[in-house]
Order: structure tokens, then sequence, then C-alpha cells
């Protein structure tokens, strides 16, 4: 696991863009935190990272935004208004290939359904304008990046 603290907005971009650059293909990212904490402005970073240069904006009434990038596709997805058997039932798992990085705000609703690796950021407000964001890797498929990470913080 690692933790950091970011006491800007740049500095939580700036994290998202380093996790872009280093994110193995078929990546699911999990991203949990209450209303406000910083999801989509992390994904916003993410989705720099990996060179694609969308305008990145919440898909909380349309469940998923794609974004075409060189190396695949990045499907934002919000699940706030959704459940895990909603999620299933509309065939959205049918998102996660062995190439597209998938981004779940609100994911932490389908982790039980997950059989394949993925990674966890958490996003907690602990004061004005500051957060502390927690990673944590579930299979082996991000230990390297797990690795750079503990170096950037």
């Amino acid at each position: 696991m690692v933790e950091l603290i970011s006491k800007t907005p740049e500095k939580t971009k700036n994290f998202g863009e380093y996790i872009g650059k280093n994110l193995p293909p078929g990546s699911i990212i999990i991203l949990s935190g209450n209303l406000g904490a910083g999801k989509t402005l992390l994904v916003s970073g993410i989705v720099a990272g990996l060179g694609i240069k969308a305008r990145v904006k919440s898909p909380t009434f349309n469940l998923v935004h794609t974004y075409p990038g060189e190396k695949g596709n990045v499907n934002h997805f919000d699940l706030y208004r959704i459940s895990a058997q909603e999620f299933l039932a509309l065939g959205m798992d049918e998102y996660f290939t062995d190439y597209d990085i998938n981004l779940l705000e609100w994911g932490e609703k389908i982790e039980e359904e997950l059989k394949k690796d993925y990674l966890k950021i958490t996003l907690e407000n602990i004061a004005e304008g500051e957060r502390k964001i927690r990673v944590e890797a579930f299979g082996e498929k991000f230990n390297e990046l797990m690795e750079a990470l503990i170096k950037w913080s």
C-alpha cells in the first residue's frame, strides 16, 4: 500500500499523470471516496498521463465516458447511481479487455465481482484543499507500478 498527502489539486492531478504513464494495459482501477474528494481530478491526470488530450468530466448521468487512445480506450465509469447487479446486467463488464483501461468511480460497489487484478485508490478530504490518497494493489499485475509509486511519493 502507498499513502500520500496531496496539498493541492495540481499535486493530485500530477500523481494521476504519473499513474497513467506507468499503467499496464488492461488495468482496472477502483476510485473510492466521498463526493468532492478528487476522484474525477485524479482521472483527468491518469487520462493525461496516458497521452490522451481530452477534457475529462464526470460521467454521472451517462454511466461511462470513453476516451480513445493510441494504446487502447480509457473507459471512465461513475457507479454512484447503480448497483453491482445493474452494472453486470447492463453488460458493462464487457469493457474489461486486456488492453483498455477502466477507471471506476464508486467502483467499490463491484469490487467483489472483480475476478482480475485491480488497483483501488481511496481519496479522503482531510482539510480544505488537502486529501489523503491511498493506493492498494490486488494481484501481481501492479507490482512494478506500486514500486514506482513508492519512489514518487
